[in-house]
């Protein structure tokens, strides 16, 4: 560290290149919570004063670090560099971080959102409904019912979003895209069926909480919400759960929204989502033992030049696609029926689970013809009034039910033709 520490002082007087005067500032570091202590030379998170925001003293319950109280003092960069509370930092070490001008260790740290709220809370939440061994798991009849569910529910995924099967038997080795996904489209409809509502309404808790705070618009508004949501959430996980369930990853939700205000953006925007599968990426620019270094900045290198070189068209940047009234004709002449067509990195098909879209209106449309002409595009299909119904049961909110039979489908939802 010491070498970075050196050249961030340095830029931090600013550069000049091409007859620019440039600043440089360091917003941040994403880590994960073993990370984090290594570079802030603090206990880890099974530590009695582990927590990186306050100064609570956690407390050792069925075998397990918990962090109960939520109303400690506060840490602040002035007590982090004078090690006001010992306890929580490593003996006869100090941090690197200490060393950057104009940086506070405590709020620029910030708690990662890819491992504290998917691989870590959501992950913890699914295992005490299916792994055995606790007061909270699912029967064996739910389970099942719930894997098929599941794997219903992973036909209908669009193909913009990766991993899209959901095996609960090996949950443990879900990616953390798959964790987020799971708390952001299915955990909401799917646990209502076969969770008790006091778990149901507890677990919306943090699900609407993770919604808001990694949604620009929504976290602008209701960020204040979501602080109390997860103090609300966090304070009754043991009266949920059982004692022993105020771990440090729940206890960090707590403080999670404080990096959020600090940002002034939503917790998407400085995860580390990008980097999840970033090593074997890494790894793979890499061809023999010399120089990995050198090797890995020239291929990057490459790979950039070749973007730069790459003419790339974007046809939603000043258009609208158009949808097509009944009484339209389309001349086989200018015309040409398409099965899918690629804007950007969306894709629309003429069949599920791609040919489904939100109008302005707020209704959704479902494509059944795609007619390309260079770039006019129209689309035929019919317009819902809404996307689901108000009934509990997944069909119905679905708005179908699948004869398995003979494969034939009765529509339940009202649609218009357009």
């Amino acid at each position: 560290m010491d070498d970075f520490i050196e050249e961030a002082r340095k830029l931090r007087e600013g550069f000049q290149c091409n007859d620019h005067n440039y600043s440089f500032n360091i917003l941040g570091f994403t880590c994960d919570t073993p990370a984090r202590a290594y570079l802030k030379c603090c206990k880890g998170h099974g530590g009695f004063y582990a927590c990186e925001r306050c100064e609570v003293k956690g407390k050792t319950i069925k075998g397990r670090r918990n962090d109960i109280e939520m109303n400690c003092k506060l840490r602040t960069k002035t007590s982090f560099i004078e090690k006001t509370q010992a306890e929580h930092h490593q003996p006869n070490i100090v941090s690197p971080l200490t060393k950057l001008p104009n940086f506070d260790p405590v709020k620029q740290v910030f708690l990662e959102s890819m491992h504290l709220l998917y691989q870590g809370v959501m992950k913890m939440i699914i295992s005490m409904f299916i792994e055995p061994g606790n007061n909270n798991k699912l029967s064996k009849n739910n389970r099942n019912d719930l894997k098929v569910e599941l794997s219903r529910m992973s036909a209908g995924i669009p193909v913009e979003f990766e991993r899209k099967t959901f095996d609960l038997d090996n949950f443990g080795y879900w990616k953390a895209t798959q964790f987020r996904f799971f708390a952001g489209y299915i955990a909401p409809f799917i646990f209502k069926k076969y969770v008790s509502i006091e778990k149901y309404q507890h677990l919306m808790l943090f699900l609407v909480s993770t919604r808001i705070l990694n949604s620009k618009p929504l976290v602008e508004k209701y960020h204040a919400f979501a602080r109390e949501y997860l103090r609300l959430f966090f304070e009754l996980t043991p009266h949920v759960y059982g004692p022993g369930t105020q771990v440090m990853n729940f206890h960090n939700l707590i403080h999670v929204t404080d990096d959020v205000l600090e940002m002034k953006a939503p917790l998407s925007t400085f995860s580390a989502f990008p980097f999840e599968n970033c090593l074997g990426k890494i790894k793979k620019l890499i061809r023999s033992s010399k120089n990995p270094l050198a090797q890995v900045t020239r291929r990057l290198h490459e790979i950039q030049e070749l973007n730069n070189s790459l003419v790339t068209r974007n046809i939603l940047k000043n258009q609208c696609l158009r949808i097509t009234t009944r009484e339209w004709k389309i001349s086989q002449n200018d015309y040409e029926e398409s099965s899918q067509i690629k804007l950007g990195n969306l894709v629309i098909k003429n069949k599920e689970p791609d040919n489904i879209v939100m109008l302005e209106s707020g209704k959704f449309f479902e494509i059944t013809n795609i007619h390309v002409n260079n770039n006019d595009i129209n689309l035929k299909g019919f317009k819902w009034s809404h996307a689901l119904s108000q009934q509990a049961d997944i069909d119905a909110e679905v708005g179908e039910r699948e004869v398995h039979g003979n494969k034939e489908r009765e529509r339940k939802r009202e649609r218009e033709e357009i």
